[in-house]
């Protein structure tokens, strides 16, 4: 599994999606031993998460720590963080979220060159029946194209 992880996009669904099968390989692979923690960008800076991904968890073996709306960081202070993604903590998993961050930044293109990314795009419209069909199959369930183009 990969220390360091990146979830960008504005599609709401598919981030919750992406983010909900992280969790679940984590406690797939630690068991009860995962202690998961949630920030918000606004209120836990660079500093603070790393902090958070550096110490050692009293609640369990492994720490997942994820990050909300990293666009608010402020990119230019963020040597610290690039360091740890080089080497991180093996007994924790930093998920970093954000809808949208700024690729033309030097940090950020290390960032992205260092960790797993995970895009979440809204669907154009031509992409949705076939997608609709998918999500029917996981379901064991099948939907007629027309039906899909239906909706």
């Amino acid at each position: 599994m990969d220390a360091v992880q990146l979830i960008i996009g504005d599609d709401i669904f598919q981030s919750d999606r992406a983010l909900a099968a992280i969790v679940a390989a984590q406690k797939k692979q630690h068991g009860d031993g995962v202690h998961i923690e949630r920030h918000d960008a606004e209120s836990f800076t660079m500093a603070a998460c790393l902090e958070a991904v550096q110490n050692i968890s009293m609640w369990g073996s492994h720490t997942l720590v994820i990050v909300r709306n990293i666009d608010d960081w402020e990119w230019g202070k963020a040597e610290s963080l690039l360091g740890y993604v080089k080497s991180p903590n093996p007994a924790s998993t930093l998920v970093l979220q954000a809808d949208k961050v700024d690729g033309r930044l030097k940090a950020v293109q290390a960032l992205k060159a260092a960790c797993k990314i995970t895009e979440c795009k809204p669907l154009y419209a031509n992409q949705i029946p076939d997608w609709l069909r998918r999500e029917a199959h996981t379901f064991n369930k099948q939907l007629s194209l027309e039906a899909a183009n239906w909706c």
